[in-house]
């Protein structure tokens, strides 16, 4: 960030924990949301909820998740399930990773990761309005997976969903 006498520095950063902290709370809103859509669909005991589903990662219970519901709700539609779940799949990748486990740097710089696979560093979130949207994309696809895999609601949710872009 350039030097200028009309940016506070101080506020660029708490701008940056803020953004951060709010994909964080996101993001562990959606795999709550998936985690208690699994537990309706296996009706599961409050005593195995825990035991059955916190094991999970979240690729996994993405992928769990997914094949029980097409497995079990053959009135859903297939599509929206897979699509739902594949974006999930991708919120992880190109943001929890890089948020969790990325290198921050002061003052408005971002984020780099390296790739455990190539071992190569990229550059994440150097805009933080691309972190925003990240943030946007979790709320999101938390109402999806409550609406789209057939999740019992009532009119004041579905009211809220109506509100919701489509996938």
């Amino acid at each position: 960030m350039p030097d200028h006498p009309l940016v506070n520095r101080e506020d660029v950063d708490d701008e940056m924990f803020k953004a951060i902290g709010q994909f964080i709370y996101s993001f562990s809103q959606l795999e709550l949301a998936i985690r208690l859509r699994l537990n309706d669909a296996l009706k599961l005991t409050d005593e195995l909820f825990e035991v059955i589903i916190g094991p999970y990662d979240f690729a996994t219970l993405c992928n769990v998740t997914k094949e029980v519901l097409l497995r079990t709700r053959t009135d859903l539609d297939a599509e929206k399930i897979k699509k739902v779940f594949n974006r999930c799949h991708t919120l992880n990748q190109k943001a929890r990773i890089v948020v969790a486990h990325g290198t921050w740097f002061p003052e408005g710089a971002g984020a780099t990761h390296m790739s455990r696979s190539s071992f190569k560093s990229t550059s994440h979130f150097e805009n933080l309005e691309d972190l925003k949207h990240q943030i946007d994309e979790a709320k999101h696809l938390m109402w999806h997976v409550v609406i789209a895999t057939g999740w019992k609601y009532d009119t004041e949710l579905l009211t809220q969903y109506a509100k919701i872009p489509p996938l």
